[in-house]
């Protein structure tokens, strides 16, 4: 009885599925699922298809999934391993609100896959610089305030949502902060 060649892994809306070449005489798989460097034995299930699905696998993880085939004369040897790492969805819809002169709240939409707890870190600078991000910290939220900027200035500000052993891709946006209107001294006075 041969063990399971070809393993391979897919991520689709908070699906995992894992798939193999069939063996032929095959009755059965046992599919394991393990933290990556793990010691076997956290997850196994038996699937009668060379494929597996599993929804809501941690998000940002390192894994690991081995095959062994059942036949009917008995158990091959557990396949490969085959290490993987789930992706980590990044927030969307960034807008900003309560732009003030010197202030602004800076708002996202969590995808629609996420983890409990999900923590995003935020950051803001000067558009169109090199300059260095400033960090505005972490939050479990979905909005943060940003202060102490100047006047009539066009900033751009980022998110990311923090994953175990993977982020997620920065989202960037940009505003500008109210302008103080310019007050011309008065001409023409007489008396």
């Amino acid at each position: 009885c041969d063990a399971p060649t070809g393993l391979a892994f897919s991520y689709n809306n908070d699906i995992s599925t894992f798939t193999w070449n069939a063996v032929p005489g095959a009755v059965e798989y046992i599919f394991e699922l393990d933290w990556a460097g793990g010691g076997w034995g956290v997850y196994d299930d038996v699937t009668a298809t060379n494929s597996y699905s599993l929804p809501g696998l941690m998000q940002g993880g390192n894994f690991q999934y081995r095959v062994t085939t059942n036949c009917s004369s008995g158990y091959s040897l557990p396949s490969s391993t085959f290490l993987f790492t789930t992706p980590c969805s990044a927030p969307g819809g960034l807008t900003t609100t309560n732009i003030s002169y010197t202030s602004a709240t800076l708002n996202w939409v969590p995808a629609a896959v996420n983890n409990n707890n999900t923590t995003f870190a935020v950051y803001y600078r000067l558009a169109n610089t090199n300059n260095t991000w400033i960090s505005l910290g972490n939050t479990t939220g979905s909005t943060k305030n940003v202060t102490g900027l100047t006047q009539g200035t066009l900033y751009e500000w980022k998110v990311r949502k923090l994953c175990m052993s993977l982020n997620s891709a920065d989202v960037i946006a940009q505003f500008s902060t109210l302008a103080v209107p310019v007050c011309n001294a008065s001409t023409g006075l007489t008396s």
